[in-house]
C-alpha cells in the first residue's frame, strides 16, 4: 500500500469517528432536553406533555431506566395504571436497585387492588433501602400499613370502604410513624 492510501483510509476512519461522536453528543443533549421538558411539564401538572417528552426521550434511549421511571410516574398521576405498571416494571427491570421504581410500582399495585403483589414489591424495596420506615418491616407491619392506606377515608369526601371487615388488631391509625410512612411512600 502506498502512503497516500494509508493516509486517506486513516482520514476516513477519523472523520467517521468524529461524525459518530458528534451524533452521540447531539443525541445525549436532546435526551436531556426532553427529560427536562417532561420534568417542567410535571411541575405544571401537564401530564400529557410530560408523557410525550418522556416518550421522545425513550425513542432516543430505549434502555433508559430514568425515562421509563418518569413516564411511568406520569401515567400513574394521570390514573392510567396499566401503562404506569408497564413502564415501572421496565424501570425496575433495568435497575433492580432503584428504590423509587419499586416504591411507585408498589403504589400502582395498591391502587389496582393487587395487595399481595404490592407487598412483594415493598419487601424488595425494604431489602434494598435500610433507611426505609421501620413501621413497614415484617408481614404484620406491611399488612397493617396496606390496610390503613386502602381503608382510610379520602380527605374531602368519598373513599368509604366497601369491605366491612374489621381492622387488624394492631392499627397504625393515629401513630405519627405511620403518618410519616404514608407521606414517605406517597400512597394515599
Amino acid at each position: 500500500m502506498t502512503r497516500g492510501r494509508v493516509a486517506s483510509i486513516t482520514g476516513a476512519i477519523l472523520l467517521a469517528g468524529m461524525v459518530f461522536a458528534w451524533n452521540a453528543v447531539r443525541q445525549e443533549r436532546e435526551f436531556r432536553r426532553l427529560i427536562a421538558a417532561g420534568d417542567a411539564a410535571l411541575t405544571r401538572d401537564q401530564t400529557y406533555e410530560a408523557i410525550e417528552a418522556f416518550s421522545g426521550a425513550l425513542a432516543l434511549k430505549r434502555d433508559s431506566m430514568l425515562a421509563h421511571l418518569k413516564r411511568g410516574d406520569s401515567y400513574r398521576r394521570r390514573g392510567e395504571l396499566a401503562a404506569a405498571l408497564r413502564d415501572l416494571r421496565e424501570a425496575a427491570a433495568l435497575d433492580p436497585t432503584a428504590t423509587r421504581a419499586l416504591e411507585l410500582l408498589g403504589d400502582v399495585n395498591v391502587a389496582m387492588g393487587r395487595y399481595e403483589r404490592a407487598i412483594e414489591i415493598y419487601r424488595r424495596y425494604l431489602a434494598i433501602d435500610d433507611r426505609a420506615p421501620q413501621i413497614l418491616s415484617g408481614d404484620a407491619g406491611m399488612h397493617r400499613f396496606l390496610w390503613d392506606v386502602h381503608y382510610q377515608p379520602i380527605p374531602g369526601g368519598g373513599g368509604s370502604p366497601t369491605d366491612t371487615s374489621p381492622p387488624p388488631s394492631t392499627s397504625t391509625r393515629g401513630d405519627p410513624a405511620a403518618a410519616t410512612a404514608s407521606r414517605t411512600w406517597s400512597v394515599t
